[in-house]
């Protein structure tokens, strides 16, 4: 019973990253890994890859959280 806007803004608040694991070379290995921005652009959630297959690191992850 929720609204999809909603359950979108919900998603983007709780979910900080992303992380796809597939199979790449026949070996089951990390796709992509994507930061989730909290807040909604134009109704839609927005995501910023921050590793892909063949870089070397982990791009910086600038989301942080206040306790």
């Amino acid at each position: 019973g929720v609204r999809m806007e909603a359950a979108k803004a919900i998603f983007a608040q709780a979910v900080d990253v992303v992380v796809q694991i597939g199979w790449l070379q026949e070996r089951r290995q990390i796709v992509g890994v994507w930061q989730v921005h909290p807040q909604l652009k134009g109704g839609e959630v927005v995501f910023s890859q921050v590793y892909k297959p063949g870089e070397d690191a982990l791009g910086a992850i600038t989301r942080s959280r206040t306790i």
